[in-house]
């Protein structure tokens, strides 16, 4: 049956025929700067990201916000004022045709997203921010905190995503428009999922630091007795465990999956990595853990960097360290930051390599907070 002028266009859009696919193989294709303009816009929206009974208290502007500290953390990576980072812009990914390649990135930039206003990112953080970190209840809350919301953030920004991949069939046949509109509808529905799964981490989290209580976490905290080369602060649901084996199932959209949170935090003499989870979430977040510490302590490090590669994009480095690893390790590096970009929500499938060391670090001390 032919599709009417002012029928509803079959794309599912709610606009008629006429004003969305009529004569769609003739309109001009969407251009790369659109898509560049978009995303810009979507990531420079100020929000204070405290839970709803916090937001009254605001003061101050919506600053640009370290997901990872900047004087604790970030600076002593840093060389000329400057870490290697991740970049993934569209306008880098174009320049690159589609390769993320590390670059440097100022210290004051590097980890920001405008998340939070002023008074916030000062009072909430203060713990991380301003004492020795220890591994607090308090400390490990926010520093979790800090990951998930950078990450929701970003999940909330990329709503513009499916309608610019419903753009991109102007100019193409019908059985391309087809293709490209379900493409559309597949990333709709993967965005939508991953959102509730974070909302359902944020809402728990910001409730706890809202009433003060620390008390909804698990973690694994392992301290390393030296400053390591890197820093990242990170958020994601891990469909696999550290060996490869299956641990969620991604695949069905309306189940929700279980979020963990990682990130790195230096003491005056060494260097925190905390795994943390919500103890309703347990049986994910301590597979995770359990995968980790079942490879030999002298693996553990390397493994879990290149874990973090894989699914993290808010990791920065020294440069020293970096053009220092074999070409080998930094093949396995790019295979792994590339093998983690998806749209659509694939689990990743490049293997971790244990027995490679991306640094001699070993576990000074491992602790089990809260299981």
């Amino acid at each position: 049956m032919k599709t009417g002028r002012n029928d509803p266009c079959w794309c599912g859009s709610g606009r008629k025929y006429k004003k969305c696919h009529l004569d769609r193989e003739t309109q001009p294709p969407t251009k790369a700067s659109d898509w560049i303009a978009t995303k810009k816009t979507q990531f420079s929206k100020k929000t204070c990201m405290v839970p709803t009974g916090m937001k009254a208290a605001c003061e101050g502007k919506i600053i640009s916000a370290h997901s990872i500290s900047k004087s604790a953390n970030l600076k002593p990576l840093s060389e000329g004022g400057h870490v290697l980072g991740l970049s993934a812009s569209l306008s880098d990914l174009i320049e690159t045709k589609g390769k993320i390649v590390p670059r440097p990135i100022g210290v004051g930039q590097a980890s920001t997203f405008l998340g939070f206003c002023a008074k916030h990112d000062r009072e909430l953080f203060s713990c991380i921010e301003n004492e020795e970190f220890s591994a607090r209840n308090d400390q490990l809350h926010s520093l979790a905190f800090r990951s998930l919301c950078r990450e929701y953030y970003g999940k909330q920004a990329v709503d513009f995503m499916p309608n610019m991949i419903a753009d991109m069939d102007k100019g193409k046949s019908n059985d391309d428009q087809f293709m490209t509109q379900a493409m559309s509808l597949l990333n709709r529905t993967g965005i939508e999922s991953s959102k509730n799964d974070f909302k359902k981490a944020y809402n728990e989290l910001g409730k706890a630091l809202e009433l003060r209580e620390f008390k909804s976490l698990e973690s694994l905290v392992i301290y390393f007795d030296e400053k390591l080369p890197f820093a990242f602060s990170s958020a994601w649901a891990p469909l696999r465990l550290l060996d490869g084996s299956d641990l969620q199932d991604g695949s069905d959209l309306q189940h929700e999956c279980e979020v963990v949170m990682f990130a790195t935090a230096q003491s005056t003499n060494g260097t925190y990595i905390c795994i943390n989870w919500r103890k309703d979430g347990a049986k994910v977040g301590q597979a995770i853990a359990r995968s980790l510490l079942n490879y030999p302590e002298e693996s553990q490090l390397s493994v879990l960097l290149q874990f973090v590669f894989q699914h993290a994009d808010n990791i920065f480095f020294q440069r020293r360290w970096f053009e220092a690893l074999s070409v080998k390790k930094r093949k396995q590096i790019d295979k792994l930051i590339h093998d983690g970009i998806d749209f659509f929500g694939s689990t990743p499938d490049a293997h971790i390599i244990p027995d490679m060391r991306l640094h001699p670090a070993t576990p000074k001390n491992v602790a089990y907070v809260n299981w």
